[in-house]
C-alpha cells in the first residue's frame, strides 16, 4: 500500500498519466474525424480552389475567395506532393490544429502547468467537432497564438532569442497569409512585448516580412484591385448584410439554418433543452469568460505581467470574429481559445486569496466543463462524445456513405443523397466533353446563399464557367455581378435544391437579381431531373426556348421556374437518347445477381 502511494505521489507518474490521457482524446476521435460528412461549400471549396490553382488558376482572378493566399497554396502544395484528395486537405487541417493546440499549451504554461494542459485538451475539445477541414481561421488562429508563445518565450530570456524570435515572426506572417483579419490580434500584443525592445525588433520584422512574400506573388499574378476586392470590401461592405445573426441569439428561436437542421437531425436525442436555448446560454457562458479574462488586468489587484496582458489582449480583440455571426460554429471557432484561458485566468484573480493556484485550476476547468454541458449538452458535449465511440453512427457528424466520381470521392451522411448526387455528376461526366464548362448553383439563382463546389472536383474534366464557385448572399447575385452571363457561357449546369429552404434573419432572404433565372429558363433544357439535383444543357447557339408554352409532360419544375425537357427539342433529344444508350450498355454489362 505504502509502494501503491509513494507511485501515485510520483511526478514522473502523474505527467505519463496525462500525457496518456492527453493523446487519447487526440487520436482516439481522429479516425471519425476523417469520415465526417465532406458536401459543405467550405471545404469543397478549399479542395476546388487548391486543385485549380495546381492547374494554373489564380485566386481572385479566376475564382472569388475572401481569405489570404495560404488558405488556397498550402493545400495546393499538399495535393502536388501527393494528389488532390480530401483526405490530403484533411491531413493539412489536422497540422493546423496541431499547431494551434500546441501555441496555446505553449502560451499557458509560463503561468501554469496544469492550465496548460488544461486548456490545450478544452481546445482540441471545442474545435474536435468541426472537422479536420483545411479551414483558413483554425490555420491563422493557430499560427498567431503560435507566434505569441516563442515572441513570449523568446523575451524571457536576456539577450532574447533570436532563433524564437525568427520563428515568431514567422508564425505571425503566416497568420496573417491565411487570414488577413487578423492583423490587430497580430499587431496588438506583439506590440505590447516588443514595446521599446530595439534588439529583438529586427529579426522579428525580418522573419515577418519573409513570411509575408505569399501576398507578393499573390498580387503579382492577381492584381491589386482583385485582391483589394476580394478581401476587403467584399467582406467588409457587401458580405457582413447576410451572414449577421442577431446578437445576443434568442433563447426561444434559432437563427442559424444549419442548426436549425441539426435541431430536426437531435431531435430524438436532444439533451439540456431546446437547442435554441443551448445556443443562447453558450454564448453567455463565453461571455462571462471573456469578462472573467479581461478582469485579470483591471483594478488595483491586475496582473502587470506583460506576457499575461498580451494574452488578454489577444482574447479582447476576438470579440469582432465572435459577436460577426452569432452561431455555434463560430462559438467553437473563438472558443477553442477563449475557454482554454478562463482557467488559468480564473486562478490569476483568485492568486491573492488562495495559495493553491494549480488547484484553483483543476477546479475552475471541472466547473466550465460542468456548465458548458449543462448549458450546450447536445451542441457542446455530445458531439465530441460521439467522436470518442469508434465506429459511432451519429446522424449528421460521421458518414455512413460515400459518392466516388472519376477517381475523386468524399464521405456523405446521407444515403438518398450520395446517390442522387452521384447520379447527377455521372450524367454530365458520360455526356460531357473535355474542356467544355459547367456550372452549379442553387435551384433559384436569386438567392446564392449555399451551393456544393464539391460538384467542379468531381468533374475535373471541365471547366468552371463562374467567377463564383462559392455562392454568397450580396456577391454572387447582385446585378452587376455578371452571373447570368457566366451561366449563360456553361455548356451543362447541375442546379441543386438540397438548400433550398435556407432561411435566416438577414438580407440573405431579399433576392438577388432574377437574370441568372431568365438564362436558365430559355437556353437551357432538362436532361435529368431528380428530388435533389436537375442536370442542365445548353442550347445550341442563337435557339432559346419557351418552357410555358410546352406540354405539360415537355417541361418539368426546377425551382422557381419551368425548364422544357431536352427530349422534347429536336435540336437536343440526342443527348437524352444518348444517356438511354449509355445506361442500356452499362445495365446488360452489369454481372447477374
Amino acid at each position: 500500500m505504502t509502494n501503491l502511494s509513494a507511485l501515485a505521489r510520483n511526478p514522473r507518474i502523474g505527467r505519463a498519466l496525462v500525457v496518456l490521457i492527453l493523446g487519447a482524446l487526440l487520436l482516439v476521435p481522429l479516425p471519425q474525424m476523417f469520415h465526417m460528412p465532406g458536401t459543405s461549400m467550405e471545404e469543397g471549396s478549399i479542395v476546388e480552389y487548391a486543385t485549380l490553382t495546381l492547374h494554373g488558376s489564380v485566386p481572385t482572378k479566376d475564382f472569388w475567395t475572401e481569405y489570404g493566399p495560404l488558405n488556397v497554396y498550402v493545400p495546393t502544395v499538399a495535393f502536388a506532393a501527393t494528389h488532390p484528395s480530401m483526405n490530403i486537405e484533411r491531413t493539412v487541417g489536422l497540422l493546423y490544429r496541431m499547431v494551434l493546440v500546441g501555441g496555446i499549451y505553449w502560451l499557458l504554461r509560463r503561468h501554469s502547468k496544469r492550465g496548460a494542459w488544461i486548456g490545450a485538451a478544452i481546445s482540441w475539445c471545442t474545435i474536435a467537432p468541426f472537422g479536420l477541414m483545411a479551414y483558413s481561421w483554425v490555420g491563422g488562429l493557430g499560427f498567431a497564438l503560435f507566434g505569441l508563445a516563442a515572441l513570449t518565450s523568446a523575451l524571457d530570456r536576456d539577450p532574447p532569442h533570436r532563433n524564437l524570435l525568427l520563428l515568431s515572426g514567422a508564425s505571425y506572417g503566416i497568420a496573417l497569409g491565411f487570414r488577413p483579419d487578423l492583423i490587430f490580434v497580430v499587431a496588438i500584443p506583439a506590440t505590447i512585448l516588443l514595446w521599446r525592445r530595439w534588439s529583438a525588433l529586427k529579426p522579428f520584422l525580418i522573419a515577418f516580412g519573409v513570411a509575408l512574400l505569399p501576398y507578393v506573388y499573390f498580387i503579382a499574378t492577381a492584381g491589386f484591385g482583385n485582391v483589394f476586392r476580394n478581401l476587403v470590401i467584399d467582406p467588409l461592405f457587401h458580405l457582413r448584410a447576410g451572414r449577421a445573426l442577431p446578437v445576443p441569439p434568442s433563447m426561444t428561436s434559432i437563427s442559424e439554418f444549419f442548426t436549425k437542421v441539426s435541431s430536426l437531425a437531435y431531435l430524438h436525442r436532444a439533451i439540456g433543452g431546446p437547442l435554441a436555448s443551448q445556443v443562447a446560454l453558450f454564448f453567455w457562458l463565453m461571455v462571462a469568460g471573456l469578462i472573467a479574462t479581461v478582469a485579470t488586468v483591471v483594478g488595483r489587484r491586475r496582473v502587470k505581467d506583460k506576457r499575461w496582458i498580451a494574452i488578454v489582449a489577444a482574447v479582447a480583440l476576438l470579440t469582432s470574429n465572435f459577436l460577426q455571426r452569432a452561431d455555434f460554429s463560430h462559438f467553437r471557432q473563438v472558443g477553442t481559445f477563449w475557454l482554454a484561458v478562463v482557467p488559468v485566468a480564473i486562478a490569476l484573480l483568485l492568486r491573492q486569496r488562495c495559495r493553491s493556484m494549480p488547484r484553483v485550476v483543476g477546479t475552475t476547468a471541472t466547473l466550465l466543463v460542468v456548465i458548458g454541458s449543462l448549458v450546450a449538452t447536445t451542441l457542446w458535449t455530445l458531439p465530441y462524445l460521439e467522436l470518442l465511440v469508434p465506429g459511432g453512427k451519429a446522424d449528421g457528424m460521421i458518414a455512413r456513405h460515400s459518392v466516388h466520381l472519376n477517381g475523386r470521392s468524399i464521405p456523405i451522411d446521407d444515403q438518398i443523397r450520395a446517390v442522387l448526387m452521384h447520379r447527377a455528376g455521372e450524367v454530365v461526366a458520360l455526356l460531357s466533353s473535355p474542356g467544355q464548362t459547367f456550372f452549379e448553383g442553387p435551384n433559384d439563382l436569386r438567392f446564392t446563399n449555399y451551393n456544393e463546389p464539391i460538384f467542379y472536383w468531381f468533374e475535373p474534366q471541365l471547366k468552371p464557367s463562374t467567377y463564383y464557385l462559392e455562392m454568397n448572399p450580396g456577391i454572387a447575385n447582385t446585378r452587376d455581378s455578371g452571373l447570368a452571363q457566366q451561366v449563360d457561357r456553361a455548356h451543362w449546369v447541375i442546379l441543386s435544391q438540397v438548400y433550398q429552404r435556407f432561411s435566416e434573419p438577414n438580407t440573405s432572404i431579399v433576392p438577388g437579381s432574377p437574370a441568372p433565372n431568365v438564362v436558365i429558363t430559355h437556353h437551357f433544357c432538362a436532361v435529368d431531373s431528380t428530388p435533389y439535383y436537375s442536370v442542365l444543357e445548353h442550347l445550341p447557339s442563337g435557339q432559346s426556348t419557351n418552357p410555358k408554352a410546352e406540354a405539360p409532360a415537355n417541361r418539368v419544375w426546377i425551382g422557381m421556374q419551368y425548364v422544357t425537357r431536352c427530349d422534347a427539342l429536336p435540336s437536343n433529344s440526342a443527348t437524352t437518347d444518348k444517356l438511354a444508350q449509355i445506361r442500356a450498355g452499362a445495365a446488360s454489362a452489369a454481372p447477374a445477381k
